[in-house]
Protein backbone atom coordinates (compact mmCIF):
# COMPACT_ATOMS: atom_id res chain seq x y z
CA UNK A 1 0.00 0.00 0.00
CA UNK A 2 1.29 3.61 -0.82
CA UNK A 3 -0.51 6.91 0.58
CA UNK A 4 -0.14 10.32 0.10
CA UNK A 5 -0.16 12.50 3.27
CA UNK A 6 -1.15 16.12 3.19
CA UNK A 7 0.15 17.65 6.92
CA UNK A 8 -1.78 21.03 7.97
CA UNK A 9 1.28 21.24 10.55
CA UNK A 10 3.42 19.91 12.60
CA UNK A 11 1.54 20.74 15.49
CA UNK A 12 0.16 17.73 17.44
CA UNK A 13 -3.30 19.17 18.39
CA UNK A 14 -4.55 18.94 14.98
CA UNK A 15 -6.60 15.83 14.09
CA UNK A 16 -5.46 12.94 11.66
CA UNK A 17 -7.93 12.00 9.12
CA UNK A 18 -7.83 9.04 7.16
CA UNK A 19 -9.75 9.23 3.29
CA UNK A 20 -10.82 6.62 1.95
CA UNK A 21 -12.39 6.20 -1.90
CA UNK A 22 -14.58 3.78 -2.64
CA UNK A 23 -14.86 1.99 -6.29
CA UNK A 24 -13.71 -0.86 -4.75
CA UNK A 25 -10.82 -0.03 -6.42
CA UNK A 26 -11.05 3.40 -6.70
CA UNK A 27 -7.38 5.37 -5.74
CA UNK A 28 -8.09 8.11 -2.92
CA UNK A 29 -5.46 10.19 -4.95
CA UNK A 30 -8.20 11.05 -6.99
CA UNK A 31 -9.96 12.86 -4.06
CA UNK A 32 -6.93 14.63 -3.31
CA UNK A 33 -5.75 15.79 -6.65
CA UNK A 34 -9.64 17.09 -6.97
CA UNK A 35 -11.72 17.85 -4.19
CA UNK A 36 -9.84 18.17 -0.85
CA UNK A 37 -5.94 17.92 -1.14
CA UNK A 38 -3.77 20.82 -1.17
CA UNK A 39 -3.64 21.33 -4.67
CA UNK A 40 -5.55 20.36 -7.75
CA UNK A 41 -5.14 18.83 -11.14
CA UNK A 42 -5.12 21.31 -13.99
CA UNK A 43 -8.43 20.85 -16.21
CA UNK A 44 -5.14 21.60 -19.50
CA UNK A 45 -3.59 18.81 -18.51
CA UNK A 46 -0.60 20.64 -17.72
CA UNK A 47 0.60 20.60 -13.97
CA UNK A 48 -1.03 21.63 -10.47
CA UNK A 49 -3.01 24.91 -8.96
CA UNK A 50 -3.38 25.39 -4.97
CA UNK A 51 -6.54 24.58 -3.85
CA UNK A 52 -7.90 27.36 -1.75
CA UNK A 53 -10.91 24.89 -0.26
CA UNK A 54 -8.18 22.45 0.86
CA UNK A 55 -9.78 20.76 4.00
CA UNK A 56 -5.27 20.29 5.09
CA UNK A 57 -6.05 23.54 6.68
CA UNK A 58 -6.48 22.15 10.00
CA UNK A 59 -5.95 18.53 9.68
CA UNK A 60 -3.61 16.17 9.42
CA UNK A 61 -4.38 14.34 6.12
CA UNK A 62 -3.55 10.90 4.94
CA UNK A 63 -4.77 9.35 1.67
CA UNK A 64 -4.34 6.09 1.04
CA UNK A 65 -5.32 3.90 -1.54
CA UNK A 66 -6.42 0.29 -0.90
CA UNK A 67 -6.55 -2.61 -1.56
CA UNK A 68 -3.94 -3.78 -2.94
CA UNK A 69 -3.73 -2.75 -6.52
CA UNK A 70 -5.35 0.37 -6.25
CA UNK A 71 -4.00 3.70 -7.62
CA UNK A 72 -0.25 3.91 -7.03
CA UNK A 73 -0.74 0.78 -4.64
CA UNK A 74 0.60 -2.86 -5.70
CA UNK A 75 0.66 -6.16 -4.08
CA UNK A 76 1.26 -9.74 -4.93
CA UNK A 77 -2.01 -11.12 -3.20
CA UNK A 78 -6.31 -10.10 -3.52
CA UNK A 79 -8.28 -8.45 -1.02
CA UNK A 80 -12.04 -9.72 -1.58
CA UNK A 81 -14.15 -7.94 0.74
CA UNK A 82 -14.64 -5.13 2.98
CA UNK A 83 -13.49 -6.98 6.37
CA UNK A 84 -9.92 -8.00 4.84
CA UNK A 85 -9.70 -4.36 3.87
CA UNK A 86 -10.04 -3.15 7.28
CA UNK A 87 -7.64 -5.20 8.35
CA UNK A 88 -5.02 -3.91 6.72
CA UNK A 89 -6.12 -0.95 7.08
CA UNK A 90 -6.16 -1.25 11.02
CA UNK A 91 -2.24 -2.70 10.16
CA UNK A 92 -1.15 0.29 7.96
CA UNK A 93 -2.39 2.53 10.68
CA UNK A 94 -0.39 0.80 13.21
CA UNK A 95 2.94 1.13 11.32
CA UNK A 96 2.02 5.27 10.05
CA UNK A 97 1.77 5.87 13.59
CA UNK A 98 5.05 3.93 14.78
CA UNK A 99 6.25 6.39 11.98
CA UNK A 100 4.76 9.54 13.05
CA UNK A 101 4.49 8.87 17.12
CA UNK A 102 3.81 12.75 17.11
CA UNK A 103 0.30 11.49 15.70
CA UNK A 104 -0.24 8.81 17.87
CA UNK A 105 -2.03 10.51 20.92
CA UNK A 106 -4.61 13.06 18.26
CA UNK A 107 -8.20 12.23 17.54
CA UNK A 108 -8.57 9.72 14.68
CA UNK A 109 -11.39 11.10 12.03
CA UNK A 110 -12.15 8.60 8.96
CA UNK A 111 -13.55 9.72 6.02
CA UNK A 112 -13.77 9.20 2.82
CA UNK A 113 -16.94 8.50 -0.24
CA UNK A 114 -19.32 5.84 -2.44
CA UNK A 115 -18.44 2.36 -1.87
CA UNK A 116 -16.10 3.84 1.73
CA UNK A 117 -19.36 3.09 3.20
CA UNK A 118 -18.21 -0.53 3.85
CA UNK A 119 -14.90 0.69 4.16
CA UNK A 120 -15.41 3.25 6.79
CA UNK A 121 -17.87 1.10 9.12
CA UNK A 122 -15.65 -1.94 8.76
CA UNK A 123 -12.22 0.14 9.61
CA UNK A 124 -14.17 1.32 12.68
CA UNK A 125 -15.26 -1.79 14.06
CA UNK A 126 -11.18 -3.11 13.51
CA UNK A 127 -10.41 -0.23 15.37
CA UNK A 128 -12.24 -0.66 18.66
CA UNK A 129 -12.17 -4.26 18.66
CA UNK A 130 -8.54 -4.12 18.27
CA UNK A 131 -8.15 -0.97 21.17
CA UNK A 132 -8.91 -3.63 23.52
CA UNK A 133 -5.58 -5.71 22.31
CA UNK A 134 -2.70 -4.14 24.77
CA UNK A 135 -0.12 -4.81 21.94
CA UNK A 136 -1.34 -2.81 19.49
CA UNK A 137 -1.11 0.99 19.48
CA UNK A 138 -4.45 2.54 21.17
CA UNK A 139 -6.56 4.42 18.47
CA UNK A 140 -8.57 7.62 19.28
CA UNK A 141 -10.99 7.31 17.16
CA UNK A 142 -12.89 10.29 17.06
CA UNK A 143 -15.67 10.40 14.25
CA UNK A 144 -16.87 9.11 10.55
CA UNK A 145 -17.20 10.78 7.83
CA UNK A 146 -19.02 9.21 4.70
CA UNK A 147 -20.14 10.59 1.83
CA UNK A 148 -22.63 9.68 -0.53
CA UNK A 149 -21.48 5.94 0.87
CA UNK A 150 -23.02 2.55 0.02
CA UNK A 151 -23.58 1.63 3.70
CA UNK A 152 -27.29 -0.31 3.54
CA UNK A 153 -27.73 -1.55 0.03
CA UNK A 154 -30.78 -3.37 0.46
CA UNK A 155 -32.65 -0.21 2.35
CA UNK A 156 -31.00 1.88 -0.68
CA UNK A 157 -32.43 -0.57 -2.99
CA UNK A 158 -35.75 0.52 -2.20
CA UNK A 159 -34.94 4.56 -3.33
CA UNK A 160 -34.25 4.67 -6.78
CA UNK A 161 -37.51 4.35 -7.82
CA UNK A 162 -38.69 7.31 -5.40
CA UNK A 163 -36.01 9.57 -6.54
CA UNK A 164 -35.97 9.03 -10.43
CA UNK A 165 -39.95 9.47 -10.31
CA UNK A 166 -40.11 12.41 -7.95
CA UNK A 167 -40.63 15.86 -9.12
CA UNK A 168 -38.52 17.96 -6.90
CA UNK A 169 -36.14 19.63 -8.77
CA UNK A 170 -36.26 21.09 -12.33
CA UNK A 171 -33.94 17.79 -13.38
CA UNK A 172 -36.76 15.19 -12.45
CA UNK A 173 -38.52 12.86 -12.69
CA UNK A 174 -36.03 11.08 -14.47
CA UNK A 175 -38.36 8.49 -15.75
CA UNK A 176 -41.42 8.39 -17.45
CA UNK A 177 -44.34 6.98 -15.54
CA UNK A 178 -44.35 3.58 -17.13
CA UNK A 179 -40.25 3.10 -16.31
CA UNK A 180 -41.54 4.16 -12.60
CA UNK A 181 -44.31 1.34 -12.47
CA UNK A 182 -42.02 -1.01 -13.81
CA UNK A 183 -39.34 -0.92 -11.14
CA UNK A 184 -41.94 -0.61 -8.52
CA UNK A 185 -43.33 -3.62 -10.04
CA UNK A 186 -40.14 -5.72 -9.64
CA UNK A 187 -38.98 -4.29 -6.83
CA UNK A 188 -40.71 -6.91 -4.30
CA UNK A 189 -38.29 -9.60 -6.18
CA UNK A 190 -35.17 -7.72 -5.62
CA UNK A 191 -35.98 -6.95 -2.12
CA UNK A 192 -36.86 -10.72 -1.85
CA UNK A 193 -33.22 -11.68 -3.56
CA UNK A 194 -32.01 -9.11 -0.72
CA UNK A 195 -33.00 -10.88 1.86
CA UNK A 196 -31.61 -14.06 1.07
CA UNK A 197 -28.55 -11.95 0.83
CA UNK A 198 -28.52 -10.47 4.45
CA UNK A 199 -29.94 -13.96 5.83
CA UNK A 200 -26.65 -16.01 4.58
CA UNK A 201 -24.00 -13.45 3.21
CA UNK A 202 -22.42 -15.32 0.58
CA UNK A 203 -21.69 -15.25 -3.08
CA UNK A 204 -24.94 -17.82 -3.85
CA UNK A 205 -27.18 -15.88 -2.65
CA UNK A 206 -25.84 -12.35 -2.69
CA UNK A 207 -24.38 -12.38 -6.57
CA UNK A 208 -27.95 -13.15 -7.82
CA UNK A 209 -29.61 -10.36 -6.16
CA UNK A 210 -27.05 -7.80 -7.23
CA UNK A 211 -27.48 -8.94 -10.66
CA UNK A 212 -31.49 -8.55 -10.42
CA UNK A 213 -31.56 -5.38 -8.65
CA UNK A 214 -28.84 -3.55 -10.33
CA UNK A 215 -30.36 -4.80 -13.55
CA UNK A 216 -34.35 -3.42 -12.44
CA UNK A 217 -33.19 -0.50 -10.02
CA UNK A 218 -30.63 0.99 -11.51
CA UNK A 219 -30.75 -0.29 -15.18
CA UNK A 220 -32.73 2.19 -16.25
CA UNK A 221 -31.00 5.27 -15.90
CA UNK A 222 -28.63 4.06 -18.40
CA UNK A 223 -30.66 4.49 -21.19
CA UNK A 224 -30.40 8.57 -19.96
CA UNK A 225 -27.15 8.98 -20.81
CA UNK A 226 -26.79 11.05 -18.01
CA UNK A 227 -23.55 11.18 -15.46
CA UNK A 228 -24.38 8.31 -13.02
CA UNK A 229 -23.32 10.40 -10.36
CA UNK A 230 -25.07 13.89 -10.97
CA UNK A 231 -28.39 13.81 -12.76
CA UNK A 232 -27.91 17.30 -14.46
CA UNK A 233 -24.37 16.16 -16.29
CA UNK A 234 -24.32 14.33 -19.69
CA UNK A 235 -21.91 11.27 -19.08
CA UNK A 236 -18.68 11.37 -20.75
CA UNK A 237 -18.20 8.23 -21.85
CA UNK A 238 -14.93 7.76 -23.18
CA UNK A 239 -13.18 9.23 -19.71
CA UNK A 240 -13.26 7.03 -16.40
CA UNK A 241 -16.38 7.61 -14.14
CA UNK A 242 -17.95 9.75 -16.53
CA UNK A 243 -15.75 12.88 -15.49
CA UNK A 244 -13.38 14.20 -17.69
CA UNK A 245 -11.49 15.65 -15.07
CA UNK A 246 -10.02 11.83 -14.04
CA UNK A 247 -8.43 12.01 -17.41
CA UNK A 248 -6.52 15.15 -15.77
CA UNK A 249 -5.97 12.93 -12.66
CA UNK A 250 -4.07 10.18 -15.21
CA UNK A 251 -2.50 12.21 -17.09
CA UNK A 252 -0.75 13.89 -13.95
CA UNK A 253 0.11 10.55 -12.29
CA UNK A 254 1.97 8.92 -14.89
CA UNK A 255 4.27 11.36 -15.67
CA UNK A 256 7.45 10.33 -15.35
CA UNK A 257 8.75 13.04 -13.25
CA UNK A 258 5.40 12.82 -10.83
CA UNK A 259 6.37 8.80 -10.20
CA UNK A 260 10.11 9.60 -9.63
CA UNK A 261 8.84 12.44 -7.08
CA UNK A 262 6.62 10.43 -5.30
CA UNK A 263 8.75 7.26 -4.99
CA UNK A 264 6.19 5.15 -7.20
CA UNK A 265 7.99 2.30 -8.42
CA UNK A 266 8.29 2.64 -12.53
CA UNK A 267 7.51 -1.07 -13.59
CA UNK A 268 4.54 -1.32 -11.61
CA UNK A 269 2.33 -0.22 -14.38
CA UNK A 270 -0.09 2.32 -15.69
CA UNK A 271 -1.85 4.47 -13.12
CA UNK A 272 -5.52 4.48 -13.36
CA UNK A 273 -7.97 6.04 -11.31
CA UNK A 274 -10.08 2.74 -10.90
CA UNK A 275 -8.97 -0.64 -11.04
CA UNK A 276 -12.24 -2.92 -12.48
CA UNK A 277 -10.17 -5.80 -11.24
CA UNK A 278 -10.82 -5.33 -7.42
CA UNK A 279 -13.97 -4.56 -8.18
CA UNK A 280 -14.56 -7.71 -9.95
CA UNK A 281 -13.26 -9.47 -7.21
CA UNK A 282 -16.09 -7.45 -4.66
CA UNK A 283 -18.74 -8.24 -6.55
CA UNK A 284 -18.17 -12.01 -6.75
CA UNK A 285 -17.85 -12.43 -3.49
CA UNK A 286 -20.88 -10.81 -2.46
CA UNK A 287 -19.51 -7.67 0.01
CA UNK A 288 -20.76 -5.24 -2.01
CA UNK A 289 -24.29 -5.73 -1.42
CA UNK A 290 -24.28 -6.70 1.98
CA UNK A 291 -24.89 -4.18 5.10
CA UNK A 292 -22.13 -2.57 7.18
CA UNK A 293 -24.97 -0.38 9.06
CA UNK A 294 -24.17 -3.32 11.98
CA UNK A 295 -20.55 -1.77 12.22
CA UNK A 296 -22.25 1.54 12.11
CA UNK A 297 -24.22 1.02 14.95
CA UNK A 298 -21.25 -0.12 17.04
CA UNK A 299 -19.78 2.93 16.52
CA UNK A 300 -22.71 5.01 17.60
CA UNK A 301 -23.09 3.01 20.60
CA UNK A 302 -19.22 3.49 21.53
CA UNK A 303 -19.90 7.16 21.63
CA UNK A 304 -18.09 7.46 17.93
CA UNK A 305 -19.37 10.77 16.18
CA UNK A 306 -20.91 9.55 12.79
CA UNK A 307 -21.60 12.33 9.79
CA UNK A 308 -23.48 10.94 7.07
CA UNK A 309 -23.77 13.67 4.14
CA UNK A 310 -24.70 13.62 0.72
CA UNK A 311 -25.41 15.55 -2.81
CA UNK A 312 -28.84 15.96 -3.86
CA UNK A 313 -27.80 15.30 -7.45
CA UNK A 314 -26.26 12.23 -6.81
CA UNK A 315 -27.98 9.29 -8.64
CA UNK A 316 -25.50 6.44 -7.24
CA UNK A 317 -26.17 6.74 -4.15
CA UNK A 318 -28.47 9.22 -4.01
CA UNK A 319 -29.85 11.21 -0.68
CA UNK A 320 -33.42 9.55 -0.16
CA UNK A 321 -31.49 5.86 0.41
CA UNK A 322 -28.68 7.84 2.75
CA UNK A 323 -31.29 9.44 4.98
CA UNK A 324 -33.01 6.28 5.13
CA UNK A 325 -30.61 3.87 6.05
CA UNK A 326 -30.10 6.18 8.86
CA UNK A 327 -33.34 6.36 10.02
CA UNK A 328 -33.53 2.82 9.95
CA UNK A 329 -30.59 1.72 12.16
CA UNK A 330 -31.39 0.08 15.21
CA UNK A 331 -29.33 2.38 17.71
CA UNK A 332 -30.11 3.50 21.46
CA UNK A 333 -31.08 7.09 19.88
CA UNK A 334 -33.15 5.54 16.66
CA UNK A 335 -36.41 7.02 18.09
CA UNK A 336 -35.41 10.00 18.79
CA UNK A 337 -33.14 10.15 15.78
CA UNK A 338 -36.29 9.34 14.02
CA UNK A 339 -38.58 12.03 15.54
CA UNK A 340 -35.55 14.83 15.16
CA UNK A 341 -36.41 17.40 12.54
CA UNK A 342 -34.90 18.60 9.47
CA UNK A 343 -33.31 22.45 9.79
CA UNK A 344 -32.23 24.24 6.93
CA UNK A 345 -28.52 25.09 6.58
CA UNK A 346 -27.55 28.35 5.51
CA UNK A 347 -23.92 28.43 5.32
CA UNK A 348 -21.99 31.11 7.37
CA UNK A 349 -19.77 31.38 4.14
CA UNK A 350 -21.81 31.96 1.31
CA UNK A 351 -24.92 32.83 2.71
CA UNK A 352 -26.76 30.50 0.86
CA UNK A 353 -29.02 27.57 1.71
CA UNK A 354 -26.47 24.93 1.54
CA UNK A 355 -28.43 22.09 2.87
CA UNK A 356 -30.94 20.31 5.29
CA UNK A 357 -29.31 18.61 8.71
CA UNK A 358 -31.04 16.28 11.36
CA UNK A 359 -28.99 15.57 14.45
CA UNK A 360 -29.58 13.39 17.30
CA UNK A 361 -26.80 13.06 20.29
CA UNK A 362 -23.79 11.52 17.63
CA UNK A 363 -25.26 11.32 14.49
CA UNK A 364 -25.95 13.68 11.83
CA UNK A 365 -27.15 13.42 8.58
CA UNK A 366 -26.94 16.22 5.72
CA UNK A 367 -27.94 16.37 2.88
CA UNK A 368 -26.16 19.22 0.27
CA UNK A 369 -28.11 21.55 -1.94
CA UNK A 370 -26.33 21.00 -5.69
CA UNK A 371 -23.90 18.78 -5.33
CA UNK A 372 -24.08 15.11 -6.61
CA UNK A 373 -22.15 12.40 -5.75
CA UNK A 374 -18.45 13.96 -5.54
CA UNK A 375 -19.52 17.02 -2.83
CA UNK A 376 -16.58 19.13 -2.27
CA UNK A 377 -16.15 18.61 -6.43
CA UNK A 378 -19.46 20.37 -6.80
CA UNK A 379 -19.50 22.47 -3.47
CA UNK A 380 -16.20 23.30 -2.37
CA UNK A 381 -16.68 26.30 -0.41
CA UNK A 382 -19.69 24.16 1.72
CA UNK A 383 -17.64 21.24 2.21
CA UNK A 384 -14.68 22.71 3.48
CA UNK A 385 -17.17 25.03 6.07
CA UNK A 386 -18.95 21.34 7.06
CA UNK A 387 -15.52 19.81 7.27
CA UNK A 388 -14.07 22.11 9.72
CA UNK A 389 -17.47 22.76 11.82
CA UNK A 390 -17.52 18.79 12.21
CA UNK A 391 -13.84 18.61 13.35
CA UNK A 392 -14.60 21.29 15.99
CA UNK A 393 -17.87 19.28 17.43
CA UNK A 394 -20.18 22.55 16.49
CA UNK A 395 -23.33 22.85 14.91
CA UNK A 396 -24.04 23.97 11.07
CA UNK A 397 -27.87 25.19 11.82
Amino acid sequence: MTQTISAASEEEANPLVLWLNGGPGCSSLASALTEIGPCVVSSLHDGMEANPFSWNANANIVFLDQPANTGYSYGSYSVKNSKAAARDIFMFLQLFLKAFPQLSTTQLHIAGESFAGHYIPAVAAEILTQNKVYHFTHIKLQSLMIGNGWVDPRIQLRYYEPYGCANDSRYKPIFDEATCQKMRNVLPTCQKLMNACYKYQNSITCVPAAVYCQKTQLGPYDSTDRNDFDIRLKCQRESELCYNITDSVNVWANKLKTRQELGVDPSKGVFTTCNDKIAYRFALSGDMIISYAPQVIEALESGVRVLVYAGDMDWTCNWYGSLAWTIALEWSGQHGYGEAADLKWYSSTTGKLAGQSRVYKNLMFLKVNNAGHWVPYDQPEHAMELFNTWLNNRTLV
